[in-house]
């Protein structure tokens, strides 16, 4: 099953399809550049983060899994992310080096584990190293950072909170009058 589609495209000359979220497993294809995806959920196999996506390849839809350095998500509709783990800083650039965002009391921001992040903008470093350009709300305000794609793991996309309608109740017909 899926927890989640989030769109994206194959960011590499070519990208082997797999059974499962390693370089050992059997080899179901390969993806060349541009190619579309549909990123179902993650896993991770040490300090790789591999997707497990639909793809079509030479015309027959194909689930596996594609390592994820190599995989940009569509972020025009932005979708949510959580933090992966406690003490996760908030960065001003997409740099491991880059000062740290800090809240208008002149706080460092620093994020508790399962904490809901807006993606809205996906980047990556010459290191191939992925970052999310993220925004956060505390207290009613909103704060704008970077955080490393491996220190979040992805949610997707979520209906808004409170806006359910009540179900409209029918009125009963009137009766004709004679």
């Amino acid at each position: 099953g899926a927890d989640f589609e989030l769109p994206g495209f194959v960011d590499a000359t070519v990208l082997n399809l797999r059974s499962d979220a390693t370089t050992d497993s059997e080899k179901l294809g390969q993806a060349t550049a541009g190619v579309q995806v549909t990123v179902l959920n993650e896993k991770r196999n040490g300090n790789d983060i591999w997707y497990r996506v639909a793809i079509t390849l030479d015309g027959k839809e194909k689930i596996g899994y594609m390592l994820s350095t190599y995989i940009t998500l569509y972020t025009n509709k932005g979708f949510y992310a959580k933090t992966l783990n406690d003490g996760l800083t908030l960065r001003k650039s997409a740099m491991k080096t880059a000062a740290a965002v800090e809240d208008n009391a002149g706080k460092v921001i620093s994020l508790k584990a399962k904490r809901d992040l807006w993606v809205y903008k996906e980047i990556n470093d010459t290191n191939l190293d992925k970052w999310f350009q993220v925004r956060i709300t505390i207290d009613g305000v909103k704060y704008y950072g970077y955080v490393n794609a491996k220190d979040t793991y992805l949610v997707g996309y979520r209906d808004k909170k409170n806006t359910s309608t009540a179900t409209p109740t029918p009125t009963t017909k009137p009766s004709p009058t004679a």
